[in-house]
Parts: structure tokens; sequence; C-alpha cells
């Protein structure tokens, strides 16, 4: 199965689950051991990134999503946070909000492409 490394870090640590590899370009730093695909001779699969954004208002006041912005980055720096989402195995990548709207858009083109190809449809 694929998962998100985070979800099966603590599985995968207790033996209960044996990873093969990560989709990552890089190992994960929660499991080290664990191979990239690319590692393992699998060349060419992409990999989809969980985004979970901090988003405000269309029409919140830029001082304000500022100010959160700027409280998010104080946080990814401080010790404790990089502790427990190396332990997770979870990356936070920061991300000016022009890049988070292009990478939204990217996959919502991306996914509705694939939605398309396989004929999927909404059950009423």
């Amino acid at each position: 199965m694929f998962a998100n490394v985070s979800v099966v870090t603590g599985q995968v640590k207790s033996g209960a689950l044996r990873a093969l590899a990560v989709t990552s370009p890089k190992r994960a730093p929660g499991l080290p051991d664990v191979p990239t695909l690319a590692e393992s001779g699998v060349q060419g699969v992409r990999r989809r990134d969980v985004v979970r954004p901090h988003c405000a208002r269309h029409d919140a006041a830029r001082d304000r999503a500022a100010a959160q912005r700027r409280g998010a980055e104080g946080a990814r720096r401080r010790p404790i946070f990089n502790g427990a989402s190396l332990s997770s195995a979870f990356r936070s990548i920061p991300a000016r909000p022009e890049e988070l709207d292009a990478k939204i858009k990217s996959e919502a083109v991306r996914w509705g492409e694939v939605i398309r190809r396989a004929g999927i449809r909404a059950v009423d």
C-alpha cells in the first residue's frame, strides 16, 4: 500500500508494518533506513505532497494574514517543533501565498485530468 509516512511511522518502527520504500526524492527523516523508490530501482514515480495550508478568508486583512504567517514561521524554527516533525516524518515547507495558490491550482488540474481519464462520476 501507499500511505502517508507520518501515519505509518509508528507501525513501521514497532515492526507491525514493513516499509519497502518511500516515494520522496530523499529518505524520510523519521525512517532513515527505508530507501527511496529510486534507490530501490523504481524510476519515474511522481510523488504527491500532502498540503495542509494555514489559510485565512480571502477578505482577511493582509496585516493579520502576515502576522499569522510570521507566527507559523517562528514556530517552525523552534527545536520542539522540529523534533516532533522528524519523529513523525512530517516536513514543514514554508511557501508564500502565491506559491500555495499555484500549487493548489496545479493539483486541481492534475487530479481533474485523472478523474476525467478514469471516467469517475459523482453518485447522487
